[in-house]
């Protein structure tokens, strides 16, 4: 993990990543977990995250255990499965929980029994998506043609905006939001003399980006739903770096760690380029605005490639297009012309079920923002706003403090 860049997500003080253990602050003393001795947590209240995940992960193990129990009852049980089949998707169930157990007990060292009283389980949608999907990881690193395909659509437009806009120096930092199996981020690293850092609120997609850039991952595919062949239920697969085809080998490490978008562990101003692939419906777009414009530095960009679909059930927070990109405009930044691109995503061929989209890139440049309101500031309102003093007046005391509410996240104080 690069420490000229990543902070305490509470403080912003400095982390010290020489613990093989865990990482603490230098200033506020709050520690994160290291999985595995290299997968960084660095999320507010980390352990408890830790343990929300744990239980997530024990819950899924439990009901597939009970699956599996399931299956073995059809074999000689007067149904008209055949037993190889059964055996052959008993074997596949076996194998990816297997990956999931590594993953909880990965988990496990840093749960105590304090954390576990305290801890209910919360569930946020589509998590469950995210614990195990092996869409994702056949697509990134399982060498099928059509996701071979997809990733160098996408790879190639991120690598050709980053160059148009200059940014291949050693000095420039780019951060990959929502990275998932990270093979996006691996290419843009691979091609681009830049430090490439990569972030997910999946422990899954840390964890195994991780363990593929050691060794080689064997997993299977299960397709229960539109199925023509028997022998499709079930498709041994192997996850590898060896399938990814670079133009040049780099040296360099992707630093990759489980974070939270809306709080991101990097310093004020320190990022060249926020990279969002199929990731700007995820969160609330003014939460996450306002998390780039912090991190990027003046005229650092922020590019957008994916559908609006929406992973998140608040509409306040559903926009257009059109929409989108005004408000990264209303919070200074110039924003470019966007391009159209159709494809398809997550095409498996065994089952040749995927979605096609309709995706947008565009490129939001940070500006220079205005100077702040003063004392003296006279300002012209244009629609409604909320507006808020506190404080004393007395003989001896005259402490006001005002502030001005003109839209969500949009507090002006003074």
């Amino acid at each position: 993990m690069k420490k000229n860049l990543i902070v305490c997500p509470v403080c912003k003080g400095s982390i010290d990543s020489t613990d093989l253990i865990k990482m603490t602050c230098s200033s506020c003393q709050n520690s994160y977990p290291l999985l595995s001795g290299s997968v960084p947590v660095i999320v507010p209240d980390a352990y408890a995250f830790v343990t929300n995940a744990y239980l997530q992960y024990e819950r899924i193990l439990s009901e597939r255990t009970a699956d599996l129990q399931k299956l073995k009852a059809l074999i000689g049980g007067g149904y008209d499965r055949l037993g190889s089949t059964v055996e052959k998707l008993e074997l596949a169930h076996s194998t990816n929980n297997d990956i999931l157990r590594g993953i909880a007990d990965a988990l496990k060292q840093y749960v105590s029994t304090d954390s576990l009283k305290d801890a209910y389980l919360q569930d946020k949608p589509m998590q469950q998506n995210y614990l195990f999907n092996y869409s994702y990881l056949i697509r990134d690193w399982g060498g099928e043609p059509n996701g071979e395909a997809e990733i160098q659509v996408i790879s190639k437009n991120i690598i050709d905006t980053l160059e148009k806009h200059g940014l291949n120096k050693e000095e420039d930092g780019i951060l990959f939001l929502g990275a998932g199996m990270g093979r996006i981020a691996y290419e843009v690293n691979n091609h681009c003399n830049i430090n490439s850092y990569a972030v997910d609120n999946s422990v899954t997609m840390a964890y195994l980006f991780d363990k593929i850039s050691k060794e080689d991952l064997p997993f299977f595919e299960i397709n229960l739903k539109n199925i023509e062949k028997s022998d499709d239920l079930a498709v041994k697969r192997l996850a590898s770096k060896k399938f990814a085809k670079s133009d040049r080998s780099n040296d360099r490490d992707i630093s990759y760690f489980v974070g939270d978008a809306s709080k991101l562990p990097f310093s004020d101003n320190s990022l060249s380029a926020v990279v969002s692939v199929y990731f700007t419906d995820v969160i609330p777009l003014p939460m996450l605005i306002k998390e780039a414009r912090r991190v990027l530095k003046t005229n650092g960009i922020f590019i957008h490639f994916g559908p609006l679909e929406y992973h998140h059930d608040d509409i306040r927070f559903m926009y257009s297009l059109e929409e989108t990109k005004l408000m990264f405009s209303r919070q200074e930044f110039s924003v470019g012309d966007h391009q159209t691109v159709v494809m398809p995503h997550c095409r498996v061929s065994s089952t040749d079920m995927y979605k096609t989209y309709r995706v947008w890139l565009f490129v939001a440049e940070k500006q220079t923002l205005p100077q702040k309101i003063k004392g003296s500031t006279m300002i012209s309102i244009k629609r409604n706003v909320d507006y808020f003093q506190k404080g004393e007046i007395g003989a001896e005391t005259d402490k006001l403090h005002s502030s001005l509410v003109v839209g969500i996240n949009d507090v002006f104080e003074g």
